[in-house]
């Protein structure tokens, strides 16, 4: 993967409703994966908001439409499918 500048989150950039409140959760997440990041799981140069993106995304479709129940082993897939898709 190739290195790419930070860009402003979608999520809780300046303006966008529910930002101040939002904003130290996605710190939290970002920090954890930068942790995996120094532990070798994730590529060092993964684009931290698409991860985060690719992991709860699934999770918000499945709970909006109701279309299947959030189960531990489902949030496990999701897991184990976003660290395999960007592996070092």
């Amino acid at each position: 993967m190739s290195y790419a500048p930070p860009r402003p989150s979608a999520r809780s950039g300046p303006g966008q409703p529910g930002a101040i409140l939002a904003r130290p959760l996605e710190e939290a997440k970002k920090a954890r994966l930068r942790s995996a990041q120094r532990a070798g799981q994730l590529d060092p140069g993964a684009d931290l908001d698409l991860v985060l993106d690719v992991l709860y995304a699934p999770l918000f479709q499945r709970w909006l439409h109701r279309s299947a129940p959030l189960t531990a082993a489902y949030a496990d897939s999701l897991v184990d499918t976003t660290l395999r898709a960007f592996a070092p």
